[in-house]
């Protein structure tokens, strides 16, 4: 339902050449974005995510002391909400600035133990 708001159409395993001159030509490999679906789509679906992932787990949001999520946009992290409010997410932009992709999770590990002095038994998403 929603592949065509965030994709690239080529190149793609679903044609044959993958990609060719006239693909390229008609700026078929760009990445097409509908923003305000995607943030729309992003603000919705990250509490169900985690609380899906926790669920099958068979964890609850009180189970955890901190979330640490990857995020793309600080934007969206402002409009997420969870029923327990949402002091224990750290979301990694507001703190560094910038995304940090794969060393952002090291980051905010490094800056909780800080702030928490995470032990043996601190939960940590």
């Amino acid at each position: 339902k929603y592949a065509k708001e965030l994709w690239v159409e080529s190149p793609s395993s679903a044609s044959h050449p993958t990609i060719d001159s006239s693909k390229l030509n008609d700026g078929r490999h760009f990445l097409k974005m509908n923003g305000k679906e995607v943030f729309k789509h992003a603000v919705k679906r990250f509490p169900e995510v985690i609380i899906e992932g926790l669920k099958h787990n068979k964890l609850r949001i009180e189970d955890l002391n901190i979330l640490i999520p990857h995020q793309a946009n600080l934007r969206i992290s402002k409009f997420i909400h969870f029923p327990v409010g949402n002091d224990w997410i750290f979301f990694t932009l507001r703190f560094s600035g910038s995304n940090q992709s794969f060393a952002e999770s090291q980051l905010m590990i490094r800056f909780a133990n800080s702030v928490f002095s995470v032990d043996f038994g601190f939960r940590i998403e």
